[in-house]
C-alpha cells in the first residue's frame, strides 16, 4: 500500500504562470490566425477578380477577332466583285469594238 503524502506540493512555475502563459500563447495564435486568414481571403479575392477579367478579355478578344474577320472577308469580296466586273466590262468593251 501506498504512503499518503501529507505535505503540499509546490509547482514552479505556479498554475497562475502556466495559465497566463497558456492564454497568452491561446490569445497571440488565434489573433495570428484571423490575420493569415484575412490575408487568404484578401489573395483568394483577387485571383477571382483577376480570373474574371481575364475570361472577359478573352471573350471581348474573341468578339473583335469574328469582327474583324466579317470586316476582311467583305473587303475581298468586294475586290472580287469589282474585279470581275472590270473583267466583264472589258469584255462587253472588246465586243463593242469587234462588231
Amino acid at each position: 500500500m501506498e504512503a499518503e503524502v501529507s505535505t503540499p506540493f509546490e509547482l514552479y512555475p505556479s498554475v497562475e504562470g502556466v495559465i497566463e502563459t497558456a492564454v497568452r500563447g491561446w490569445l497571440a495564435g488565434f489573433i495570428f490566425s484571423a490575420l493569415v486568414s484575412s490575408f487568404c481571403s484578401e489573395q483568394s479575392a483577387r485571383m477571382t477578380a483577376m480570373n474574371s477579367a481575364n475570361k472577359n478579355a478573352e471573350e471581348i478578344l474573341e468578339s473583335l477577332k469574328i469582327q474583324y474577320n466579317q470586316v476582311r472577308q467583305a473587303a475581298i469580296t468586294q475586290e472580287i466583285t469589282e474585279v470581275t466586273s472590270g473583267v466583264k466590262a472589258q469584255k462587253r468593251k472588246r465586243k463593242k469594238e469587234v462588231s
